[in-house]
């Protein structure tokens, strides 16, 4: 539950951080729940749910952008930096999910443009149950919460930096104020 938990609270920060995020709301009706290339890769892109994936071994010499790899040297494969690269993405750090319209990319391990869940064999296997809790998450939480910023702080000056760690959070957090809901 920390991947699907940690990507539904950047999504809120993401947009929390926008001047008027009621403004980016709209854009989850955008979304085609058949296929939901825009929301998920731009989430996941950006925020996988950890920043390096499980170490590999290599199997023998190789040299990679020419850089030599040893047989037997341990690789890291880092997703935060795959995710935010410069050479595959226009101006990769904005809010722009729109770039996964009409994309052949999406996250199941198939495009090396975004592996958020590993590829190939080693593919995790709660890929599935994790992208649907994602959105039911995402809706729930946007529905029965207010979101305000800590200090007082305004939305356009939320400061939208990274706190590393195991997992993947954000320097500033969010308050979640409860909505008073009447059925």
């Amino acid at each position: 539950m920390e991947f699907d938990t940690g990507c539904v609270l950047w999504s809120i920060m993401e947009k929390a951080g926008k001047p008027n995020l009621g403004d980016y709301f709209p854009i989850l009706k955008k979304i085609d729940l058949q296929d939901r290339a825009i929301f998920s890769g731009f989430v996941l892109g950006l925020y996988p749910p950890v920043p390096l994936l499980l170490p590999y071994k290599a199997t023998s010499d190789v040299e990679i952008n020419s850089y030599k790899v040893p047989e037997g040297a341990q690789v890291l494969v880092n997703v935060w930096a795959i995710g935010r690269d410069g050479t595959t993405w226009d101006d990769p750090n904005s809010f722009v999910p729109e770039r996964f319209l009409g994309s052949d990319v999406d996250v199941r391990g198939r495009d090396f443009e975004l592996i958020p869940f590993e590829a190939g064999q080693r593919i995790c296997p709660g890929f599935p149950l994790s992208m649907r809790m994602l959105y039911l998450m995402l809706g729930t939480l946007i529905h029965s919460f207010d979101w305000k910023l800590e200090g007082g702080v305004k939305p356009e000056k939320m400061d939208m930096d990274d706190k590393f760690g195991i997992t993947l959070q954000r320097a500033q957090p969010l308050l979640a104020v409860p909505r008073c809901l009447i059925i």
